[in-house]
């Protein structure tokens, strides 16, 4: 048999939350559908496809779960925030201009996320963002095609810090040909 675990330890670190700012029910919403990206790693379904749901639709949903229920905290189960930079900056946008006391956490790709955008999502809720960083190496981002440069992966994760975000960091080992 398995060892048991005593969940009731005083002792024991208490679990992180998916999103530890504000207060009531974490509600999912998703406003995008699938990647275009291609990276080498993911066999999903999702890279045959993919479909963005409209920033000033993004926002009016947003706008009435906040105005109309309460609901403050939402956890995104989009593919990707930033696959599409238009869309992100018109929703950006969009969110400012609807000031909603909201907090959110949703996950995107280190490329294109500059320290100003990062300072705009923070000031729109984005309270925690889910990297898909997957490797730190030039030579295995080539192979899983993930593009962008791994230099520049410390010095985007500490903007989102410096703006406020919490970052969670998602890596991939074991991969075919990974020696470092």
């Amino acid at each position: 048999p398995l060892e048991g675990y005593d969940l009731e330890d005083p002792a024991a670190e208490p679990p992180r939350a998916i999103l530890d700012e504000g207060s009531g029910p974490l509600v999912p919403y998703q406003f995008n559908v699938g990647c275009p990206f291609g990276c080498g790693f993911c066999n999903s379904f999702s890279r045959r496809t993919y479909r963005l749901r409209a920033p000033a639709l993004v926002a009016a949903d947003l706008t009435h779960a906040v105005r109309e229920y309460g609901v403050h905290r939402f956890y995104m189960v989009n593919h990707l925030l930033n696959a599409d930079p238009a869309h992100l900056r018109e929703l950006v946008e969009r969110l400012e201009a609807a000031r909603l006391d909201m907090h959110w956490v949703d996950s995107c790709r280190v490329t294109g996320m500059s320290p100003e955008l990062l300072r705009r999502l923070r000031r729109v809720g984005l309270s925690r963002l889910v990297w898909g960083v997957d490797c730190a190496s030039d030579r295995m981002r080539r192979l899983m095609h993930k593009g962008g440069s791994a230099a520049r992966i410390p010095e985007t994760i500490a903007a989102a810090y410096k703006a406020g975000i919490q970052n969670v960091v998602n890596l991939i080992v074991g991969m075919p040909h990974e020696t470092e």
